[in-house]
């Protein structure tokens, strides 16, 4: 009998550890590709790669999804290509313009059926044209509002949090949108500013300062939650803010990563909006 100090009987514990390392694949590529750490380490290797080698003079990772891609698909096809694949869309998909329009793609590039279900189950909650999640969220003088509400009309949601810097430039670029739909298909348009502050009281000072929302906006919260705890912000992946999000008048997701307009002055944003009205 194998024991340790204090009279502990190890001889279960090892065997126990010995039948489970029996049942790993040998195979280090199916291993690694189930090791979300190594995983992650890959992503944020290949993420790296594709900004320093098409912008070497620069710190900020500025580049195209399809660069990333373009590296991630030269790799032989395996199980490790295919999770790294899957948590580099995912990853990227609030954060790039374009990921959304090439997931069918990618997903018939996918072999493992384990990732290929966990791909397709990312794509049920965020892809385009699938229905957006239902919210039920409160404005300041605490009346709710759903998304059914505003069935007949685009909505777009802009997500932010007092404090956050980028979350005032996306409000000055917010105001260039909204100008562009006035007055007259401004109707057709529900524009909401969502703070994802964890308390009332956050979200109302945040307001105050005028700095995070345009009158225009209908003003919601997601109070009484950590933003990484919110079911909304869950529902979605998004990772922090600001965030757009774009729904149709069905009801349905446009993109839940649409064009940032603080890069394009909110050109590319503006053409998607004026495609989908």
């Amino acid at each position: 009998m194998d024991k340790g100090k204090g009279g502990f009987d190890f001889s279960q514990f090892k065997q126990g550890f010995l039948n489970w390392l029996s049942q790993i694949p040998r195979d280090d590529n199916d291993l690694a590709a189930f090791a979300p750490l190594y995983i992650k380490y890959l992503f944020e290797r290949e993420q790296s790669r594709a900004a320093y080698t098409k912008y070497p003079d620069k710190i900020a990772q500025d580049f195209e999804f399809r660069d990333i891609l373009q590296t991630i698909t030269s790799i032989a096809a395996n199980k490790q290509r295919d999770a790294l694949l899957t948590a580099t869309t995912i990853n990227l998909a609030d954060r790039k313009a374009g990921v959304q329009d090439t997931a069918a793609s990618i997903f018939k590039m996918l072999k493992d059926p384990t990732i290929k279900n966990l791909f397709e189950r990312w794509q049920s909650k965020t892809g385009n044209n699938v229905p957006a999640y239902a919210f039920s969220l409160p404005d300041t003088l605490g009346q709710i509002h759903r998304l059914k509400d505003f069935k007949g009309k685009m909505v777009l949601i802009d997500l932010w949090f007092n404090g956050c810097f980028g979350c005032k430039y996306m409000n000055k670029e917010m105001r260039k949108i909204i100008d562009h739909f006035k007055p007259k298909k401004i109707k057709d348009i529900v524009f909401i500013s969502l703070s994802v502050d964890k308390t009332r009281k956050g979200w109302i000072n945040g307001l105050k300062t005028k700095e995070y929302s345009q009158p225009e906006q209908l003003k919601l919260s997601t109070y009484g939650t950590s933003w990484y705890d919110n079911p909304f912000y869950k529902h979605y992946n998004f990772k922090g803010a600001p965030q757009l999000l774009l729904i149709d008048k069905k009801g349905n997701i446009i993109s839940s990563g649409p064009p940032d307009p603080r890069l394009d002055g909110g050109k590319a944003l503006i053409e998607l909006m004026e495609k989908n009205l």
